[in-house]
């Protein structure tokens, strides 16, 4: 034999060798994959099912208790034999401040932001622009008159500002309030 031959041989040899590495190789890289893949979802079952099996540590929060409303006597109930008796629930007292806080005044008025933002775009108000008014709101909540002071006070800046106010809705009360004067800062 030849050299050429022999070292053609051995050549191959090596080849085939390599091919066998390379498969084995592979092999124990799948199996790998194929543990861990298994192993992964055991973990994640385990996590999963741990939340519903493990015993609360802390006992659960109490409720709030829910509020107690007040309800007054009613008027008094009479049966008659002929008829059969019908329970009406009773009244209930409602009780109302004697005016208006500030808190409940801006809380009113900061629901009318938005339109009073509107007034100030399309009137071109600056942005931190403050126009101050003058409005009374009766016991129903509802506001009687309102106007806005100098220096807007005739501008149709003021007289939208002071609409918008008009429109207004704010807390029940029995006496409501008067004379009230605010100030309005807008955002165009």
């Amino acid at each position: 034999m030849s050299a050429s031959a022999v070292d053609t041989r051995e050549v191959r040899h090596f080849e085939l060798e390599a091919d066998r590495r390379a498969r084995r190789l592979f092999l124990f890289v799948v199996i790998g994959f194929a543990i861990l893949a298994v192993a992964g979802g055991i973990f994640a079952a385990w996590l999963l099912l741990e939340d519903e099996t493990t015993p609360e540590l802390a006992p659960p929060k109490p409720k709030p208790p829910e509020p107690i409303e007040e309800f007054g006597a009613g008027p008094p109930v009479e049966f008659r034999d002929d008829e059969p008796a019908v329970r009406r629930p009773p009244q209930r007292i409602t009780k109302l401040a004697d005016s208006l806080g500030d808190g409940d005044i801006a809380r009113g008025l900061g629901r009318l932001q938005a339109a009073f933002d509107a007034c100030a775009r399309t009137h071109g108000a600056l942005e931190g622009t403050i126009v101050n008014i003058d409005f009374s709101v009766g016991g129903d909540g509802r506001v009687g008159e309102s106007a806005a002071r100098p220096p807007n006070g005739k501008t149709p800046l003021g007289l939208c500002v002071a609409g918008v106010v008009k429109t207004g809705s704010f807390a029940r009360s029995r006496n409501g309030r008067r004379d009230i004067r605010w100030s309005v800062k807008l955002h165009p």
